[in-house]
């Protein structure tokens, strides 16, 4: 008996001990928080992943203005257009409640594009 007990204990604590690996591995996978530089003419990285609840923050990286643009402004957790100022360190933040796929752009530059995955 007591040996079956000292093996239960063992297997509870290797179980406990590799689930909290996989939470975080997963909080790699799928962090709180994301930056995106925003270049002169792109989006950096141009895709992010985040959780639920996770908040994404972008940073213009440069002298020149940019808008920070949901491609469908009706999707739920969609944020409206935001304008980053033609400022170095200018920075907008979304807080994204709702899992999706949130593609953007900027109306100011053809071609700047990006996504947001919340998972």
């Amino acid at each position: 008996m007591k040996i079956r007990a000292v093996v239960s204990v063992l297997a509870l604590t290797v179980a406990v001990a590799a689930c909290e690996d996989v939470e975080g591995i997963l909080d790699e996978l799928n962090p709180a928080t994301a930056s995106v530089s925003v270049q002169a003419s792109s989006f950096s990285p141009s895709t992010v992943t985040i959780a639920p609840g996770g908040t994404v923050t972008w940073t213009n990286a440069g002298p020149v203005q940019h808008t920070i643009t949901p491609t469908n402004a009706g999707q739920a957790g969609a944020w409206p257009s935001r304008t980053l100022a033609a400022q170095q360190g200018a920075t907008f933040s979304h807080t994204f409640t709702t899992a999706g796929t949130f593609n953007y752009f900027c109306t100011i530059h053809n071609g700047m594009t990006g996504t947001v995955r919340v998972e």
